[in-house]
């Protein structure tokens, strides 16, 4: 019988079969089969078969043949056990009790770590956002002052050209806005005495108030 065969059987029938292998083809069939169907197997023998069965493996295979068993089978196996196999069955579940520890112990530093590397990351991404933050800001004020300051220069552009009439201001307006370096908006500033020093988008807001808070009386 195939290992594909023998897993469609159903538990019982399992066991009926597989006992009645001879040593070798047990081990053979057991080594094709998956864990899920070793553990099924192990934990429906009986403890003589059980026991026989362990007994064709080594004492390093044995341990894991030993995790797949329940912990109440582990328990009667034990007590079919003779002495040398007693001392042998100790010393395997001391090994697993140790290794599961040792697996414990790394799986709970690794845990640890982690937390610890995550908790770093948090920690730089908020002095990272703050670093960020104040830059932004820093930018903020500076490009307020050069506004202003730009703002004042057209300012002085506006009085020069529409109320001093100075015509070297008009000539040096003109040619900044053939340059491209005065905007439509700036130009205009310059040139018409009816328009206020504030940019277009100031106006508006300012409009856009007022009308809001008539409407809202």
């Amino acid at each position: 019988m195939s290992s594909e065969e023998f897993n469609k059987l159903d538990t019982n029938n399992k066991i009926s079969y597989f006992n009645s292998l001879p040593k070798e083809k047990k081990k053979e069939l057991f080594n094709q089969i998956n864990e899920f169907i070793k553990e099924e197997v192990l934990n429906n023998l009986d403890y003589y078969n059980l026991k026989k069965f362990l007994n064709l493996y080594s004492k390093e295979e044995k341990k894991e043949l030993i995790k797949l068993l329940m912990p109440y089978k582990l328990k009667y196996l034990y007590s079919v056990m003779d002495e040398k196999e007693k001392i042998e069955f100790n010393e395997i579940v001391n090994e697993i009790q140790i290794n599961y520890n040792n697996e414990y112990n790394n799986l709970s530093t690794s845990i640890d770590n982690s937390r610890k590397t995550i908790q770093t990351l948090q920690e730089n991404i908020v002095k990272s956002q703050n670093i960020i933050q104040a830059e932004k800001e820093k930018i903020k004020r500076e490009l307020q002052k050069f506004k202003n300051f730009w703002y004042r220069i057209m300012g002085h552009f506006h009085k020069r050209i529409c109320y001093d009439k100075d015509n070297n201001y008009k000539i040096v307006s003109d040619d900044l806005y053939k340059n491209g370096i005065f905007t439509d908006d700036e130009n205009e500033i310059a040139n018409n005495i009816s328009r206020k020093v504030k940019p277009k988008e100031n106006m508006e807001q300012s409009r856009n108030k007022k009308k809001n808070n008539f409407e809202l009386k």
